[in-house]
């Protein structure tokens, strides 16, 4: 599915959610017993599958902190006049769920204003100074998935002055970790995600781990002011809408940066750095 932000997710539950509040309501106005047990029934299932929809969501983008309070089962009794004593339970229950969801997109929403987030490239970088001598054109042959994942990476320590490179594990957050990125100057946490020509085709949400969840745990960085995706190959629109959307969400910093170096700026990269690019290509 297209990625949409998720304060969008949640508002379309809380839409949700007032219909079965209001299916409630005419389920307890219901005089026949049959009709009324039938309707019960149903708007018992609808609950159910709202509330399990509602918690996939918070799941699915990390939300574990939200996750835990929508998940609390403790509601304050208020019996409602006229009304039937376990449809007003489901009534009280759903409308506090209800309540938690709009607050947590009131918390996301707060925690954005305010945030100045701005899209760079590798040309506005100090550390790759030397690629403004390298054009698009120069490099044509080698810009669809030609490159290994740890050649594109090696390049990219030697080039920022990185002695580190992190291992790789299933639980990574990110490929790279450095504070070695100056951007006018001032040196910056950066979090870095890689692709090689592993990923043979344009870089999609869907080959960035189950639903994007890579790109999630990029955005989960909360020591990186700068974000950087890089591919041999063009990256998708989704995949930048995501990774923006999620790293305005989790930020804790005023001003973020956000880079996306395609199969152009990876071989730019790896020439302004004197390395051998059909060589590089063959292995």
């Amino acid at each position: 599915m297209e990625y949409q932000e998720v304060t969008v997710l949640i508002i379309d539950q809380c839409r949700s959610a007032t219909l079965v509040l209001s299916e409630l309501d005419k389920t307890n106005k219901e005089q026949d017993p049959s009709t009324k047990k039938h309707m019960t029934d149903k708007v018992t299932e609808s609950i159910s599958k709202w509330e399990e929809k509602s918690a996939e969501i918070l799941e699915e983008h990390e939300l574990i902190i939200e996750l835990e309070l929508f998940s609390s089962r403790q509601v304050n009794i208020v019996e409602k006049t006229g009304w039937d004593k376990t449809l007003n339970n489901y009534w009280l229950y759903l409308n506090k769920k209800r309540k938690i969801l709009l607050e947590i997109v009131q918390a996301i929403e707060s925690k954005k204003s305010g945030i100045e987030l701005i899209s760079i490239t590798l040309d506005d970088i100090d550390n790759f100074s030397a690629i403004h001598a390298v054009k698009p054109e120069d490099v044509t042959d080698y810009t669809n998935s030609a490159f290994l994942e740890d050649d594109v990476e090696e390049c990219f320590l030697e080039a920022i002055g990185e002695p580190y490179k992190e291992a790789d594990s299933g639980s990574e957050t990110r490929d790279l970790f450095t504070d070695k990125l100056l951007i006018n100057g001032k040196r910056l946490g950066t979090a870095v995600m890689f692709k090689g020509r592993g990923v043979k085709s344009p870089l999609s949400i869907d080959k960035c781990g189950s639903k994007g969840n890579q790109l999630l745990k990029l955005a989960k960085n909360n020591a990186a002011e700068c974000f950087i995706v890089q591919h041999v190959n063009k990256i998708e629109p989704d995949v930048k809408e995501m990774l923006i959307d999620s790293v305005l969400t989790n930020t804790r910093f005023a001003k973020v940066y956000v880079c996306f170096i395609d199969g152009v700026d990876t071989a730019r990269l790896l020439r302004s750095m004197r390395k051998d690019l059909a060589e590089l290509k063959d292995k």
